[in-house]
């Protein structure tokens, strides 16, 4: 697997009964716990079915849910052009999630994946000029969790001060989640 994203890599593994499931900014990739390629993509093939195609999904994080035997993967993406700082309300971002359709899925795409697009901007209903970086993921018996660090869109080149940033947690509903409807409501 190589990454393709930029400075650093993210990379995951989670490790089902009969696949593992490897991950870096670059790529995604299916194996046998032997280590045999079952299927490969790049991240942002993976995510194609919910993603902004002028963007990279960056950050990914993965997991593999014992109790109700699926992997899920969160990406963060952001976008809306160079300028979009300067011009509120057109730059975006958005996590990205896939929870697979079985323990065992046998491909990348939405045959053995339910994807979901979240806007990361709004708090409450209420939109933010904030994105979301470095996203981490974690599951309960009811839910889904994402935790990531939210930045202010700032000019190109222009660092973020240390006191501008926040951490936000979203609470999503795992039973719609698992069920792949199309808007996996948020608890908190």
């Amino acid at each position: 697997m190589t990454d393709t994203a930029g400075n650093h890599i993210d990379e995951g593994i989670a490790a089902g009964p009969a696949v593992l499931l490897l991950s870096n900014n670059g790529s995604v990739a299916l194996r046998t716990k032997a280590g045999a390629l079952l299927r490969a993509s790049t991240l942002g093939e993976f995510f194609d079915p919910v993603r902004d195609r002028s963007a990279n999904p960056f950050g990914i994080r993965t997991l593999y849910d014992q109790r109700s035997q699926r992997f899920f993967a969160v990406a963060a993406e952001r976008g809306g052009g160079a300028n979009c700082s300067s011009q509120p309300g057109t730059c975006y971002s958005r996590l990205l999630l896939a929870v697979s359709r079985s323990h065992s899925p046998g491909s990348l795409t939405g045959a053995d994946w339910h994807f979901f697009s979240l806007d990361a901007t709004t708090d409450n209903g209420v939109r933010t000029e904030m994105w979301a970086d470095y996203p981490s993921l974690a599951v309960t018996p009811d839910s889904v969790v994402i935790a990531m660090q939210m930045f202010p869109f700032t000019p190109p080149g222009v660092e973020p001060t240390a006191d501008s940033k926040v951490l936000k947690i979203r609470i999503l509903d795992k039973s719609r989640i698992l069920e792949g409807l199309a808007s996996p409501h948020a608890i908190s």
